[in-house]
């Protein structure tokens, strides 16, 4: 059974630093509110990059908080992030609450566990994933977890806003008596979203075509119990992810598998079988290539390995062993 409990893990050490090019050339940050066992690998999917923060003057700070603060109850905004565009501004009032304002103000929109899920909540929120047509902007609650061991997981459900309207839907339901994890990832080109149902066995990957709505289901072995760590190809149809075995009696991870999903077959190929490691694919480097990282259990310790994967060879090579 999973517990919410108020231990707050700071990773928005970057809100305050935040910056808006005349012309915006990064995407937006993405900031993961996971608190796990250490040694554990939190994977964060490499097609949502999380970009350094760029030091503004104290000047060009207290000119965004002059003009932005006043949309926060407390009178003062942690930090702003901005969308892609730059038409759009994510004020970050506090840990569960958000106002996203048009940069010229003609709209705003609250969003905060309160409204998403139910009063008196306060999960950490913040917008995950900008629509590449500027139309919707994505947000998935995630609650205070302390010591829960599920490393893939990013929320309880997921939230399309539209920033025209200020509608508010459902993408990945909320679970309707106990919570429900997720590990999700949009394509490249924004019209395709994969999950996972993570801390569920069997792992079943639903792959949805956000522009026609058709969703494919693909399930795996019983003995999997969580998996995620969605990673893209550079052309974005094809699609690498681990499953992978927990032992919640012995509290041990026993075998990753790594599996590439194809758009144009849509067939799932298992690339890795049963590693035995928690492994997860950090990077598609080339056609040919997938780096990847594993913790792996020594007598004494648990140390991070480094490998390499030959997609036209099936080789798996650690890298400075």
């Amino acid at each position: 059974m999973k517990k919410q409990v108020g231990v707050f893990v700071s990773l928005i050490v970057l809100f305050s630093a935040c910056r808006v090019p005349a012309v915006p050339t990064v995407p937006a940050t993405q900031i993961a509110y996971t608190s796990t066992p250490s040694p554990v690998l939190t994977f964060t999917p490499s097609q949502e990059p999380t970009v350094s923060a760029q030091v503004l003057s104290t000047a060009t700070q207290q000119a965004w908080h002059e003009k932005l603060d006043s949309y926060c109850s407390s009178g003062r905004a942690m930090g702003f992030r901005f969308s892609p565009n730059g038409e759009w501004v994510e004020v970050v009032c506090d840990f569960d609450t958000l106002a996203i304002i048009r940069v010229d103000e003609s709209r705003k929109w609250d969003i905060s566990s309160n409204i998403l899920i139910n009063p008196f909540t306060d999960y950490f929120v913040s917008i995950s994933h900008w629509s590449n047509d500027g139309l919707y902007a994505y947000t998935s609650p995630d609650p205070h977890t302390d010591g829960y061991w599920e490393p893939f997981h990013q929320g309880v459900a997921l939230f399309r806003l539209n920033l025209e309207t200020g509608e508010i839907v459902e993408v990945l339901p909320l679970g309707k008596d106990n919570w429900i994890f997720y590990s999700y990832a949009f394509s490249p080109a924004g019209n395709r979203l994969v999950s996972i149902v993570t801390d569920k066995s069997p792992v079943t990957l639903n792959v949805l075509d956000l522009q026609s709505g058709a969703e494919q289901s693909f399930n795996f072995a019983s003995k999997y119990n969580t998996g995620g760590a969605f990673v893209w190809s550079p052309d974005g149809e094809k699609l690498v992810f681990s499953v992978t075995q927990y032992d919640t009696s012995t509290a041990q991870y026993i075998a990753t598998s790594i599996m590439l999903w194809d758009s144009e077959s849509s067939e799932i190929t298992e690339l890795i079988k049963d590693h035995p490691s928690q492994m997860g694919v950090m990077e598609w480097v080339d056609e040919l290539k997938i780096n990847l990282e594993a913790q792996i259990d020594e007598p004494t310790q648990t140390v991070t390995r480094k490998y390499e994967f030959d997609l036209a060879t099936r080789t798996l090579t650690e890298v400075d062993p």
